[in-house]
């Protein structure tokens, strides 16, 4: 047997057992359709009504005023959702429409709130003739349902969420505007407090460290330059003064030997000259010590001087203790003239010394008050760079409060144009772009699926029922079964020898099954229409 003939023996049985099954598919196929269309129409219908809010950019480019609120569109719409679905918001519309009269025993409370939040829809919607979003920045629409047992109570409720929902933005972007203008206004007080401070610190530094900034350094330069150069001319005239004393100093020295020469009687003018040039020492030491410390060169070079004088005094007066008085000739000059005539010249030294002295005291005072100049001028110099690092961090601390400062000054303007904008009602806002409708059928329950629900539950239970059937059935229906059950070999068949009356009734029959069938079919295709059009 080919492949073909096969296939068109299944056909044939398989049609064998839709004919004398038949009462077994249409009866479940029927009954099953029936129960579930039934139900489907026993559920308590609801009504969805819903409206399409867009969400309208303002009005000004943002390019010319930045928009306060710049949270991004769905989880604004997310913040305020929580806001609408609060339970104050909706236990008084609760109250306010008087929904769920026949429940509120039950569930109370707490329990209408969670029933209606159920019953409210909230989705993102694309509006026709836009490309789809491809984030959550480009959220352009929105949706606002709410299913209720009739379409005017839908309509309602649907209409006041949608009225909060355009009033709740409008007062939170307000609100949000406003605040942020006013905590720019916070923050630029405060930064212009810090700006002042940091000025007063500027101006301070620069007061107490007169002289060591860096825009003097160049003055002081000079001024150093000067300086240095008048120390060395009074280092000059030192020297030279100097020079003058050890030459003064060393004349009046011989003067002095040669005075202790001229004669026995004038070992007492010698003697006068020690003591006066111990006197000058002293007077020398004592202005010495008055500037300068004991171990100064100076001061111990004066000591030795006194020291040797003295040790030559004594040596003066153990010689004229030693030597006998001598008569004085008449040929003689007087002691008192010879010791003025040699006192002469020795005077004049001495006088010059006591000046050149002086001179060298003025000398040394002024090469003093140089060195303390060049030292200050020098200290100037060397802690310049560290004043142009303190001035120069104090400068960048100001600059940065001031640009921030003025950063925040614009900010604050930027701010409250936007303010400005959104009283005006000019700035992100939402717009009603389909009111809430008036459904004309429920939402829910599908009635139309539970049509089709039920044709597919009818012909699954016909075919359980049709198969079990066949399964349990012992009779013979065909010549090739009764082979397998035989195991001799079919000879022939007896037909059915029906009447004319036999014929009239099965043919009466047929058409009655025809008309029953034909009553289900349209029953259930009429049901279905009825689902689809207003189910």
């Amino acid at each position: 047997m080919t492949e073909t003939q096969a296939s068109g023996v299944h056909l044939e049985q398989y049609w064998s057992i839709v004919k004398r099954r038949r009462w077994w598919i249409l009866g479940p196929l029927f009954a099953g359709w029936l129960v579930v269309w039934i139900v489907g129409w026993l559920i308590p219908a609801k009504y969805r009504s819903q409206s399409t809010i867009l969400i309208q950019q303002q009005s000004v480019p943002k390019e010319y005023v930045v928009p306060n609120v710049t949270m991004d569109p769905q989880e604004r719409l997310h913040a305020m959702t929580q806001q609408v679905l609060s339970r104050t918001r909706l236990e008084q519309l609760i109250v306010d429409l008087n929904l769920y009269p026949n429940q509120r025993g039950r569930l109370g409370p707490d329990g209408l709130v969670k029933r209606m939040r159920k019953d409210i829809h909230f989705a993102l919607a694309q509006i026709p003739g836009q490309k789809a979003a491809s984030n959550s920045n480009d959220l352009t629409a929105f949706t606002i349902g709410y299913d209720a047992p009739n379409p005017g109570l839908a309509q309602q409720v649907a209409n006041r969420l949608t009225s909060l929902f355009i009033n709740e933005n409008l007062k939170d972007s307000q609100q949000a505007s406003e605040s942020t203008t006013a905590f720019f206004e916070s923050q630029l007080s405060q930064a212009k407090q810090a700006l002042d401070e940091k000025e007063k610190q500027l101006t301070a530094f620069k007061a107490q460290y007169l002289g060591q900034l860096p825009d003097q350094m160049e003055g002081n330069v000079q001024i150093l330059g000067g300086l240095q150069s008048r120390m060395s001319s009074d280092l000059d005239d030192l020297n030279r003064a100097r020079q003058q004393n050890t030459y003064l100093t060393s004349l009046l020295n011989q003067y002095t030997l040669a005075q202790t020469h001229v004669s026995d009687n004038t070992g007492d003018q010698s003697l006068d000259a020690i003591n006066q040039q111990l006197s000058d020492l002293r007077m020398k030491e004592t202005d010495l010590l008055s500037r300068y410390t004991s171990q100064y060169p100076d001061v111990q070079r004066v000591k030795q001087e006194i020291r040797e004088t003295e040790a030559k005094k004594k040596q003066i007066l153990a010689s004229l203790a030693k030597k006998p008085a001598k008569p004085v000739s008449n040929n003689q000059t007087p002691t008192s003239y010879q010791a003025l005539q040699a006192m002469a010249p020795m005077m004049q030294v001495r006088s010059q010394l006591r000046a050149n002295r002086q001179e060298i005291t003025s000398r040394e005072a002024d090469l003093k008050q140089v060195e303390a100049q060049i030292q200050t001028m020098e200290g100037r110099l060397n802690v310049t760079p560290i004043r142009q690092q303190q001035l120069s961090d104090l400068n960048q601390q100001y600059q940065q409060a001031q640009n921030y400062y003025d950063s925040l000054l614009a900010k604050k303007d930027q701010s409250a144009l936007a303010s400005d904008l959104q009283m005006r009602e000019e700035g992100d806002q939402f717009r009603v772009l389909d009111p809430p409708n008036l459904p004309v059928k429920p939402y829910s329950p599908n009635r139309n699926m539970f049509g089709w629900l039920g044709v597919l539950a009818g012909v699954v239970i016909a075919l359980g029922f049709v198969v079990v059937k066949e399964i349990t059935d012992e009779r013979v229906w065909r010549e090739a079964d009764l082979a397998g059950l035989v195991p001799v070999a079919n000879l022939g068949s007896i037909p059915v020898l029906a009447t004319a009356a036999d014929l009239t009734r099965a043919e009466r029959l047929r058409k009655l099954e025809f008309m029953v069938a034909s009553a289900m079919l349209v029953i259930i295709a009429l049901g279905n229409f009825i689902a689809y059009r207003w189910g």
